[in-house]
């Protein structure tokens, strides 16, 4: 429904009453109130017209200030808002349900949403992809290094060659648990990609 239909169902269904009572309102047997919009209001001016059965027109008057309106022009007053967020915050207090979206727009808001997370997947796999691209690149140098130390006999490696095939190890192991952190990350995303997908198409 669009604003402006919503802004009419109010205006002629929803008693000024209700919603005065959210701000905590109470009116007299009458239907009068004290006015919150001009100071030292004793005697109770303003006039709800749809507070007894006998009127059959909604909205509100001030005799004092002489402000009035629809119940959607006591919100505008009261809180300072648009007309907009006026019929927002009434349906929404009385949980009218007016404004929920229409199918198109739910259709739109899937489509733009599921760009938003295909470009937030290409750009971590992107990334994913020159880290690991990265980590090869130094395994694979770090291999050749250190195998060229393995090869060496013990009696024929010196104190430093013992010390950088210690190294080139620890190394070696770090950059292996790198990659696999790396690829157990991309099946992470892979899948958490996936189950949003399934999550906002089913509900």
């Amino acid at each position: 429904m669009l604003v402006s239909e919503a802004a009419q169902y109010i205006k002629d269904q929803v008693p000024t009453a209700s919603v005065l009572s959210l701000y905590g309102y109470s009116l007299s047997r009458d239907g009068f109130m004290r006015c919150p919009f001009h100071a030292g209001d004793h005697t109770a001016s303003l006039k709800v017209y749809d507070s007894l059965p006998s009127f059959h027109r909604r909205g509100w008057f001030c005799f004092g200030c002489h402000a009035g309106g629809s119940v959607l022009d006591f919100v505008m007053l009261h809180d300072s808002c648009s007309f907009g967020n006026a019929v927002r915050a009434i349906d929404q207090a009385l949980n009218l349900n007016l404004l929920s979206p229409v199918p198109w727009q739910e259709e739109e808001s899937y489509r733009l949403l599921q760009s938003c997370l295909d470009d937030l997947e290409s750009v971590l796999l992107s990334q994913l992809e020159l880290e690991r691209r990265f980590v090869l690149f130094n395994l694979s140098r770090d291999f050749q290094s250190w195998l060229a130390v393995d090869q060496l006999s013990p009696r024929e490696r010196s104190a430093d060659d013992w010390t950088r095939w210690y190294n080139l190890r620890e190394g070696l192991l770090f950059l292996e648990d790198r990659l696999s952190r790396l690829d157990a990350f991309k099946e992470e995303v892979l899948l958490w990609r996936s189950k949003h997908r399934r999550r906002i198409k089913s509900p």
